[in-house]
């Protein structure tokens, strides 16, 4: 699987999320800040896929395979967001580190 490198959530001239905030906000606040929204797909039926994400003009979605629990879910739409904003692999998981 690769990863493409994504431009950040909002305006081109914009910050990014603080880290932090992606780690500790409440998720419904945090997709609000980024128009985002969670998508469960059959389709990801995949015990090695995590998700991904659609990145729509003006949108955000967060694309999660069924089954899996909400903690775990929302964990990689943190993870997913962070690495769109341009934070790196071993601060996110510092970061997300409970």
């Amino acid at each position: 699987m690769s990863v493409s490198t994504c431009l950040p959530a909002g305006t081109p001239d914009s910050s990014p999320i603080p880290l932090p905030r992606i780690a500790s906000a409440p998720l419904p606040d945090l997709l609000a800040s980024v128009n985002g929204e969670v998508v469960v797909l059959d389709a990801l039926d995949d015990p090695n896929l995590f998700g991904g994400i659609v990145d729509r003009p003006g949108r955000l979605l967060f694309a999660m395979p069924p089954r899996r629990p909400a903690v775990e879910r929302e964990r990689w739409v943190r993870a997913l967001l962070a690495h769109r904003e341009g934070y790196g692999q071993a601060e996110v998981q510092e970061a997300l580190t409970v």
